[in-house]
This record gives structure tokens, sequence and C-alpha cells, in this order.
């Protein structure tokens, strides 16, 4: 079931905030230098909703490192910050979701950028992902 655009801009309101509290039984915040990622659990899914740049930080260490690089696990070039920062996720991220469920993504600028790269890794290693939004 495809998700709807009221629903997916809900979470990632929630993956922008500081101050929203998860809910631990369904909620995971996954916190790295330059990233913030929240990891929403149904019964059916998982969302994982990455949050777009929020800080000159961001910029510095993310947007702003422009060169590509090889990325042989996924058979392509990547923008080096944004890759950077989804495999930097990868050791936090992965224990935060049910891999025996689908996952969806979502997310909006840098997150955006991200939650593609993700999504790539997922499949490569044969996770299904539902959609990237």
């Amino acid at each position: 079931m495809l998700m709807s655009f009221p629903r997916a801009a809900s979470l990632q309101v929630r993956a922008n905030s500081d101050k929203y509290i998860p809910d631990p039984k369904r909620e995971t915040v996954v916190k790295t230098a330059s990233m913030h990622v929240l990891v929403h659990r149904t019964s059916q899914n998982n969302l994982v909703v990455v949050r777009g740049s929020d800080s000159v930080s961001d910029w510095v260490k993310v947007n702003a490192n422009m060169g590509m690089e090889d990325a042989p696990s996924l058979a392509g070039r990547l923008h080096k910050g944004f890759k950077w920062a989804a495999f930097s996720l990868i050791p936090d991220l992965m224990p935060a979701i049910n891999l025996d469920l689908p996952t969806t993504f979502i997310g909006h600028s840098m997150g955006g950028a991200v939650a593609q790269i993700l999504a790539a890794i997922f499949v490569k290693n044969h996770y299904e992902v539902t959609e990237v939004i």
C-alpha cells in the first residue's frame, strides 16, 4: 500500500523536530553527526524518515562535500557527502528496522538524497522497499 502525502508530511515534521519524543514501542530516532532519522514501525511496514538540511553544519559536512565518489557496492558513483551520510547511518539504523517487513523511505532535500541511497542499499541487500517519497 502506497503512503499518502499527508501521512508522509506528518512523519517528516516529526523527524525534523528535536523536541519530538518518539513512542518507544513503535519509533526510534537515529542520530549521527549530521543526520537525524525517525524510524516508525507498524505491524505491516517500516517508515524511515530522513531529515533534510537543518544547519550550516549540514551544509558544510554533507551538501558542500560535492565531489563524486565510487560506490562499488551500488555499482555507481554518488555525491560524496550524501554517500557518507547514508553509509554512516547504517550501523545504527539497521537494528531499529524490522527487516522482515517492507520499508518506505521518506526525505526532503538532503534527506531525500540520503533516503534514495538508503533505499538502494536495502534493495541491493535483498530487503523489500515499498517506495521512496
